[in-house]
């Protein structure tokens, strides 16, 4: 599989607790894009409980996508010390859909943590 180019993306990625209030007005804005009856809260909500937020944005500052995410160390019944990946909301505005943004996002947001190493590696989303 060849290997996608993202050089016309400005990716950042965020801690959720330090997101620029311009550039949340502007996620608000994709995520209502992307569902029918987006529910706004539910996003606050989201960004509140994980802690890694990743945006694309184009060449003209327009905000292509976001993911939230964020890789844990939990303690799990008889599984004590897993590391947990838990992939959040993840949208991409329709222009730019197609370009392996979804992907990326959302991978970079589960990897601005790295735990320790470990012999297992959960995911969920």
């Amino acid at each position: 599989m060849a290997e996608r180019d993202f050089s016309g993306f400005d990716i950042r990625v965020w801690q959720t607790d330090s997101i620029p209030a311009d550039v949340f007005e502007q996620v608000k804005d994709v995520f209502a894009e992307n569902y029918r009856d987006a529910n706004i809260a539910y996003l606050e909500k989201n960004a509140g409980k994980l802690r890694f937020m990743t945006t694309a944005h184009d060449q003209q500052g327009r905000l292509a996508g976001f993911a939230l995410g964020e890789c844990r160390v939990l303690d799990l019944p008889r599984l004590p010390a897993s590391n947990v990946n838990l992939a959040g909301l993840c949208c991409v505005s329709p222009d730019f859909r197609r370009h392996g943004l979804f992907g990326r996002l959302e991978g970079l947001a589960l990897g601005a943590f790295r735990p320790p190493p470990s012999e297992r590696y959960l995911s969920c989303g």
